[in-house]
């Protein structure tokens, strides 16, 4: 689960992926974002919500963001096969990308006489997501799915092989809205005068490590 505990680790692998150094720990603290700077509604994460949770937020809630980090569906969420297509296919891209980027380097390697090298890149794209199957995500439905990647790619121009390390970055843009028309039957929003429609996010992060050939 995507934990902001953990973001002083996760700024210095970034800062080391784009940079190739390593920053100072003294940079960090052990201060802890809260979930109302974003403008979210500190829930209790114990608590996984259904249907009627949403619907009850919707009318209650006042528009406040919800992330499924803190009403308890983060996990059900990335676990679902949509999600889960969508990784591992951005993850496919960037090996491809990585062998494209290792064979251009060692063209330009040819004319040198260095046979080793590393590269630095970074990927980002949209696609989507659609959850409305899955019990308790039917409130989150269809889903833009942002995905970046900021990768290291060390590259053996010899033995023609690679060693990839990536850090992956996922979430979700999506908006509760439309209530009383779940599957877009009605055209036009059918939102209740006395209620609010909201954003859903989500965000996590994860590494990524391959090895292969060229």
């Amino acid at each position: 689960m995507y934990d902001q505990n953990h973001r002083p680790a996760r700024t210095q692998l970034s800062h080391y992926l784009r940079t190739g150094r390593v920053l100072p720990a003294e940079l960090f603290t052990s201060q802890k974002s809260s979930p109302l700077d974003n403008g979210e509604d500190d829930f209790l994460s114990y608590k996984s919500w259904t249907t009627r949770d949403f619907l009850d937020h919707y009318a209650t809630g006042n528009g406040r963001t919800v992330n499924l980090a803190n009403i308890g569906l983060l996990d059900r969420f990335r676990n679902t096969s949509s999600v889960r297509r969508a990784v591992e296919s951005f993850k496919a891209e960037q090996i491809s990308l990585a062998k494209q980027k290792a064979v251009a380097v060692c063209r330009k390697l040819e004319r040198t006489e260095a046979t080793k090298t590393q590269v630095i890149f970074s990927d980002r794209d949209r696609t989507t997501t659609n959850v409305t199957q899955d019990g308790p995500l039917l409130s989150v439905g269809g889903s833009t799915f942002i995905r970046s990647a900021q990768c290291a790619l060390d590259v053996d121009c010899v033995n023609k092989t690679f060693r990839l390390e990536g850090f992956l970055k996922f979430s979700i843009d999506d908006k509760f809205v439309d209530a009383i028309d779940f599957f877009n039957q009605i055209p036009g929003n059918q939102d209740l005068p006395f209620s609010k429609p909201y954003k859903i996010i989500a965000n996590w992060s994860e590494t990524f490590n391959w090895r292969g050939q060229f």
